[in-house]
């Protein structure tokens, strides 16, 4: 099971699921600037911004060192996902 939630907007779209192991992935596009997409609103797009969020609010480097990866495939997406995934929840004290 994972959570959804939207911010709607007419210039970018942004979706979060939250994973069963307390890992949040979102994703954002946009039509300008500041987001790291390829495509449009209204065309579809080929690439995704990307972050991971632990469970204690704090983002997840996957490479570019600052938490935030720009211009993902589909394939990159699904990678990021299935890795995160894969991480065991924290034990509760």
């Amino acid at each position: 099971m994972f959570k959804i939630s939207t911010q709607d907007s007419t210039q970018s779209g942004n979706f979060r699921f939250k994973l069963d192991n307390g890992y949040t992935i979102s994703i954002a596009v946009g039509d300008g600037t500041g987001v790291y997409s390829t495509g449009s609103m209204k065309d579809g797009f080929h690439t995704v911004e990307i972050a991971v969020i632990d469970p204690d609010d704090n983002f997840v480097d996957q490479g570019s060192g600052s938490g935030v990866e720009g211009w993902q495939s589909a394939s990159q997406f699904i990678e990021i996902i299935n890795r995160i995934n894969s991480i065991p929840a924290k034990e509760l004290a």
